[in-house]
């Protein structure tokens, strides 16, 4: 089963408020069905089929936290339950959501080890904080299951003829993911 679930901001700020809604309702769906949850910038590379033996799955994002933006949980993963049980407590100002979906299934993870299985650097690498990595050539994406693109933070191409031109690791995975090529010299999409 595949659930798409949209919706659009009028702002930055309301953006910001919305945020932990959209964690939430991603593990609470996950918490009952399991399942993978990915944000709509999350491009995927190869199969997530070795990471569904573990109850749940997510990347390392920094030292500190674990990315909410590719989640890979079996149901009723207890992990899970008590993350979604957190929000409870939530009280919304503006880096609180950080806490409940980055910072506190890191906290768990270090709680409930054996109830998780981290990615070190192939479901959320390279992080929000390493956009130069992604935006820039060099690279190497060769043992990632996805790449999450942060589209927030570097020039994202619209349209499939940008790609010949764009020599950044965005460009190799995308030509890779739409043409089965990384290099931007043989690219030839006719």
């Amino acid at each position: 089963m595949v659930a798409f679930i949209s919706f659009s901001c009028p702002s930055r700020e309301l953006q910001n408020q919305l945020r932990p809604i959209t964690c939430t309702i991603a593990v609470s769906s996950l918490s009952d069905n399991g399942g993978v949850y990915l944000d709509t910038d999350v491009l995927v590379l190869k199969s997530f089929d070795p990471l569904k033996i573990y109850d749940l799955t997510l990347g390392r994002e920094t030292s500190f936290g674990l990315g909410n933006g590719i989640i890979i949980a079996k149901p009723f993963s207890e992990f899970v339950c008590i993350w979604f049980n957190a929000y409870r407590d939530y009280n919304p100002f503006r880096w609180n959501w950080a806490y409940y979906s980055v910072q506190f299934p890191n906290l768990l993870a270090k709680a409930m080890p054996g109830s998780i299985h981290i990615e070190e650097s192939s479901l959320q690498k390279p992080a929000y904080n390493e956009p130069h990595k992604l935006f820039t050539h060099g690279y190497d994406w060769s043992n990632n299951y996805a790449i999450h693109v942060w589209k927030r933070r570097g020039r994202v191409p619209d349209r499939p003829e940008e790609l010949q031109g764009l020599n950044t690791t965005l460009g190799e995975v995308m030509r890779y993911i739409m043409y089965g090529m990384k290099s931007r010299l043989a690219f030839n999409p006719s």
